[in-house]
């Protein structure tokens, strides 16, 4: 004030005005820098963006030249291999038949002179045909075909091109069975060669078809057959099979000879094998049969005496066959649920006469005690108790989901008007008690309907305040993200809000209100005031009263903007014409007979001049840690007014925006600004303390926003359902301070502000910290801090928010007990999990990490949110340990978020917390 006062002491100024700097130029230079700032921080994101696009593109190129280059060079050496293969072949087969030809020539024209001559010719055939059969048995084998299939081959079409053989559908077929096309492209080429048919190939080929076959063969077997019946039909296939398998198109058997030495060692590995495990299934269904008789012999005795005495028997004559088959028994009877666990006991504990002892009796257990039966059934006992328990607990289960589907009925069907009243609730309560199964919790399902009742009653209530301002045209972003406002209700009026946003926002309505503003100012027989160069109070009041009749009428609901510019040219126009009629302008001024609400000019100048010096303390940095700086912000005559009225219980409009502004409550503004003046700062009395605790939530924000009469009359009603009977209502305000999320995004900043309600609410939010936890993260340890670290003594009051990184990774580092005790950590002021979100240590540093954040970095409250949407990214809610008491409503406002942030890169969310740490 030393300031203005030597501007007040000149002479010039009249004695009741105060001259002030003109500070315009620093308030440019300041914004040119901060735009300067912005515009760095937007250049640095842009460029990393771009950068991480070429280098992504460049690895992606990368790769995909590795890849089409090792296939080329793959594809390319497997042509060579089996090109080179192919001409060995070709070139052998080509150099055997001109050496035959020639010997076959040559003997030829021996044979006419000599005997001798001819059985050389004979021989040398004999061997050209052994060739071509060899080497037919070669290519068979490469190619993996059967006798039918070389026989298909050898029908094919002749003068095929490779292309050509390739694209027949026989060859498609066996080519898809992962034979090899150049194989068989080999085999094709060669089907006129003798032995073709006939090879070694051929038939090898087909025994191993034999196995194949026989599993076929068993797969399709009725299981309903004996083991005998079953053996017989495979038989009967094999013989099929053998009759079928080794003969030619004309029905002429292949060489026996061959067949014998090489197809049968192979096909008779498959049926001797399988033959075998027919063996062993007529063993063990004979053993099963016997058994069965056993068990039916059992069976047919009626009572617990007469079993044991078959057993005795048992024992006389097999002593250690009887017990088994006995104990198998039991054990099935157990299963199938014809033997309880008791009467399973009773088979091995209860007495019968000792065999070959006159008037001795004895027990299974007492004269086996270490026998293994005895064990199988005490332990199929165990099972067969914990499945009849589980099935019990399975039958209460459905049970009580029946009466739970019951109950919900009858609910929704008295609830469906929500006007339920505690009497109401009272009848529910006593059928729910009449008709409730015997151990069903039902004072919890009561509780439950009364929690949902309230929040019904909350819902109707909260709707109908939301659509009175959407008609005024006064329903913003910030009022859907007060904590009254359900995921629901914010669902529904969105999607209204972003409609009538983007109508104020249009062109045309802009155009509009600017063209009704300058028809009402711009007359020329309008005459400022002497000395003023601004509109007379009447005209400034005629201009709100013209602009807020076309704000409600856009706000009225689905229209469109050719609508709204005919509504706004008739409003023009009228203004016009009413402008001409005598009386309208009256000595330069709009007289008072066309004001709906006569108001004082000066009165708005002063709201409007408080409201902006308001708006610029709330960009200084230092208004949430300096008191003194909000109070100067607020103003005085403004914080003396609203403070009367909210120690008598009523916050006032002014009040609850300013409020809404800073994104604080009433009560945390209010008691930040006068802490620099020696007021008391206003609390909650006892009566509210006591609502606030019986009222459930979203109920609760009815004495925790602002009081009314009308809404603690609510409250106290809600808390009446709960056994509360409130005589007297609370003379001062009723709710805590709290903190909202910096994030633009409605989702995110809904989520995060759920997350920190669990997680922080009531120890300080971004300046919440605390020195350890037990019980899986419940609880704090016995001397160990929790709460705001500004009121931490080992750390001077110093808010944590100013704290940069490396500071905090600092307090959090853990020597390890042998080298600093419990009592130590916390005399030295350590930290285990800090800020909003709780982060403890290693979660800490390994969100550093991944964003690469400098440890000179501010832990600014921005920062502390996007490292917390970055953890909702990566690990979800399960990262907070308070969220295991989220209300469903909560975690649904969260999941959303996650799935919101799953879909946002990680190179988006990295440039955010870049821009913030330029701006910091």
């Amino acid at each position: 004030m030393s300031t203005f006062k030597s501007f007040a002491s000149q002479p010039s100024l009249g004695d009741y005005l105060i001259q002030v700097p003109d500070e315009t130029a620093k308030i440019k230079e300041q914004t040119r820098e901060t735009v300067r700032k912005m515009d760095r921080a937007e250049q640095f994101r842009r460029g990393n963006a771009e950068l991480y696009l070429r280098a992504q593109k460049l690895a992606q190129d990368q790769e995909e030249y590795s890849r089409k280059l090792n296939y080329d060079l793959e594809t390319e050496n497997r042509k060579f291999y089996r090109d080179a293969l192919d001409r060995d072949n070709n070139i052998q087969i080509a150099n055997d038949r001109i050496a035959a030809q020639k010997q076959q020539d040559t003997y030829s024209k021996i044979a006419q002179f000599s005997q001798t001559a001819a059985k050389l010719f004979s021989d040398a055939n004999k061997q050209f045909t052994e060739k071509q059969t060899n080497s037919n048995t070669v290519n068979t084998l490469i190619a993996g075909t059967t006798f039918e299939e070389n026989l298909a081959i050898k029908g094919m079409i002749n003068n095929l091109t490779e292309a050509e053989f390739a694209q027949q559908n026989f060859i498609k077929q066996l080519v898809s069975e992962g034979k090899d096309v150049k194989a068989l492209w080999t085999l094709y080429k060669n089907r006129n060669t003798r032995g073709f048919i006939e090879n070694a190939g051929v038939i090898q080929n087909t025994a191993y078809g034999a196995g194949p076959y026989l599993q076929e063969v068993l797969k399709n077997l009725d299981q309903n057959l004996t083991p005998e019946q079953q053996r017989l039909q495979v038989e009967t296939a094999w013989r099929e099979w053998l009759a079928n398998s080794f003969i030619d198109a004309n029905g002429r058997q292949l060489n026996p000879k061959l067949v014998s030495n090489i197809g049968a060692p192979i096909y008779s590995r498959a049926y001797t094998s399988v033959m075998g495990d027919f063996d062993k299934l007529e063993l063990d269904y004979n053993k099963k049969q016997l058994l069965q008789d056993t068990y039916r012999g059992y069976d047919n005795l009626n009572s617990i005496p007469d079993r044991l005495g078959k057993f005795q028997e048992g024992i006389i004559l097999n002593s250690e066959r009887a017990r088994s088959e006995f104990a198998s028994w039991i054990v099935q009877g157990l299963k199938n649920g014809t033997i309880t666990p008791d009467e399973a006991e009773q088979y091995y504990t209860q007495t019968f006469p000792k065999p070959g002892v006159n008037g001795k009796t004895s027990s299974w257990i007492t004269q086996y005690p270490s026998d293994p039966n005895i064990g199988l059934i005490r332990t199929t006992q165990r099972q067969m108790r914990s499945q009849n328990i589980a099935a019990a607990k399975n039958e209460r289960f459905e049970e009580h989901q029946r009466f739970e589907v019951e109950a919900n009925g009858v609910y929704e069907a008295g609830i469906a008007d929500n006007n339920w009243t505690a009497q109401e609730h009272t009848k529910f309560a006593e059928w729910l008690r009449e008709n409730a199964p015997a151990d069903y919790d039902t004072e919890a399902l009561i509780n439950k309907s009364l929690k949902q009742t309230d929040n019904a009653r909350q819902e109707v209530m909260v709707r109908t305040q939301l659509q009175q301002e959407l008609e005024r045209g006064t329903l913003s972003y910030v009022r859907l993200d007060d904590p009254d406002v359900s995921f629901k209700l914010k669902e529904e009026f969105l999607p209204k809000v972003d409609k009538q946003q983007a109508i104020f926002r249009s062109d045309v309505y802009k155009e509009g209100i600017a063209l009704i503003k300058k028809t009402i100012a711009g007359h020329p027989r309008l005459v400022p005031p002497p000395g003023a160069d601004k509109l007379t109070s009447n005209a400034l009041q005629y201009q709100q009263e013209q602009v807020e009749a076309v704000r409600k009428f856009a706000s009225s609901g689905e229209i469109s903007l050719d609508q709204l510019q005919q509504v706004i040219n008739g409003k023009v126009m009228a203004i016009k014409a009413k402008q001409e009629e005598e009386g309208t302008i009256v000595n330069g001024d709009y007289s008072d007979s066309i004001l709906k609400n006569k108001g004082s000019i000066s009165s708005y100048k002063k709201s409007l001049a408080s409201q902006t010096r308001y708006y610029d303390g709330l960009s200084n940095k230092k208004f949430f840690t300096d008191s003194s700086v909000a109070l100067r912000a607020y103003g005085v005559t403004e914080y003396n007014e609203d403070y009367d009225e909210a120690a008598k219980g009523t916050i006032t409009t002014r009040l609850r925006s300013r409020a809404a502004q800073a994104r604080i409550s009433p009560l945390a503004l209010i008691n930040h600004v006068g802490a620099a003046t020696d007021k008391p700062p206003i609390t909650l009395d006892s009566q509210t303390e006591a609502l606030q605790k019986l009222i459930p939530r979203p109920a609760a924000k009815l004495v925790e926003a602002y009081y009314t009469p009308k809404r603690y009359e609510r409250a106290v009603a809600i808390a009446g359902f709960n056994g509360m009977s409130v005589a007297n209502s609370p003379t001062r305000l009723s709710f805590g301070p709290s903190q909202t999320s910096t994030v633009e995004d409605l989702d995110l900043r809904g989520a995060l502000n759920a997350i920190s309600n669990y997680e922080s609410a009531g120890a300080g939010g971004y300046n919440a910290v605390n020195q350890g936890g037990e019980a899986g993260g419940t609880k704090i340890p016995a001397g160990f801090y929790s709460g705001d670290f500004r009121n931490m003594p080992q750390h001077g009051g110093r808010a944590f928010t100013d704290l940069n990184i490396g500071e905090v990774m600092d307090l959090q580092y853990d020597p390890g007990k042998s080298k600093m005790s419990d009592a130590e950590w916390v005399k030295a002021g350590k930290l285990h999990a800090v800020s909003r979100y709780q982060f403890i240590g290693p979660t800490l540093k390994g969100l550093v990490q991944r964003h690469n954040i400098p440890r000179t970095a501010k832990f600014t409250p921005r920062l502390q949110d996007l490292l917390g949407l970055s953890l909702l990214k990566s690990g979800g809610p399960g990262q907070w340990v308070g969220l295991r008491n989220a209300s469903k409503e909560d975690m649904n406002i969260i999941l959303k978020a996650k799935a919101k942030m799953k879909a946002m890169p990680w190179e988006e969310l990295n440039s955010m917390i870049q821009a913030e740490l330029a701006n910091t």
